[in-house]
């Protein structure tokens, strides 16, 4: 099992996150990593901020554009 967390490693800026699933909307701060990341990541794809942090979901996370 692989865990990767996406980070620019740049100056951290607030952004939210939607669940692509349950479609609750996060905070980044409270976006867990990405767990099994070789079997849920596709090249081409856009690339999800985390992993819902909800104990009933688990989904990918993308950045949420209003």
């Amino acid at each position: 099992m692989s865990t990767i967390h996406i980070s620019d490693n740049g100056p951290s800026e607030d952004y939210m996150a939607r669940c692509d699933n349950c479609g609750t909307v996060w905070p980044d701060g409270k976006l867990k990593p990405i767990q099994d990341a070789q079997e849920r990541l596709y090249p081409g794809l856009e690339t999800p901020a985390g992993e819902c942090p909800s104990e009933d979901c688990g989904a990918l996370c993308y950045v949420y554009k209003e």
